[in-house]
């Protein structure tokens, strides 16, 4: 579950990242009037820092997974050894 949890830290932080990254290239393409396909290093820019926050978002939905699966097995233990072993 510690895993899981750092996970999900990880990748919170790298959503944060690409998504200031993305306000970022858009602020600077906006402020400059022209058309996106006039700025082609930012174009790469904006497109990278999608790439990243698609990544982080399913390095996300995974780490939650992690954390889920673990609570669900933590929860089955506890009911194992609270009937003491026994199967009902």
């Amino acid at each position: 579950m510690v895993r899981g949890r750092e996970g999900l830290s990880r990748a919170g932080v790298a959503m944060n990242a690409a998504a200031v990254d993305i306000a970022s290239a858009t602020a600077e393409v906006l402020s400059r009037g022209a058309p996106p396909t006039a700025e082609p290093a930012v174009r790469v820019d904006l497109e990278r820092s999608m790439v990243s926050l698609t990544r982080a978002e399913h390095a996300y939905a995974a780490s939650a997974r992690v954390v889920r699966v673990s609570d669900e097995a933590i929860d089955s233990f506890i009911d194992l050894f609270a009937r003491g072993g026994r199967r009902d």
